[in-house]
């Protein structure tokens, strides 16, 4: 379903079903379509900013593979290559407040 369309399908099961909006407590709505678009590469360029010294993380990503300690396994494809990922210095607490703030991209880094 098109995700315009979420809003029509969940208005109606509230109108059909027996079970009160307040009894629900967790609601997702899930769509292929962005999924789809990672997958098949289809997407706009994109450049992805992360913390300083965090910017391979993402290229890493998880250690999960068939094989754990070859080497030479082939990886997926990272979604944002590296030349568009760029450190920021900018520091968040566990909370999510800004311990270090960050204005303009650091010198040498220009934007896409």
């Amino acid at each position: 379903m098109p995700p315009s369309d979420s809003w029509t399908s969940l208005s109606a099961y509230w109108r059909e079903s027996s079970v009160p909006p307040s009894d629900v407590w967790y609601h997702v709505h899930g769509t292929t379509v962005a999924t789809n678009t990672i997958i098949e590469g289809k997407g706009a360029k994109a450049a992805l900013l992360a913390t300083e010294g965090f910017r391979d993380v993402f290229e890493i990503a998880r250690q999960i593979r068939p094989k754990l300690y070859d080497i030479f396994c082939d990886k997926p494809k990272p979604l944002v290559a590296r030349y568009l990922c760029y450190e920021v210095p900018e520091r968040l607490d566990f909370a999510g407040q800004v311990l270090r703030r960050w204005t303009r991209m650091p010198s040498g880094q220009s934007r896409v």
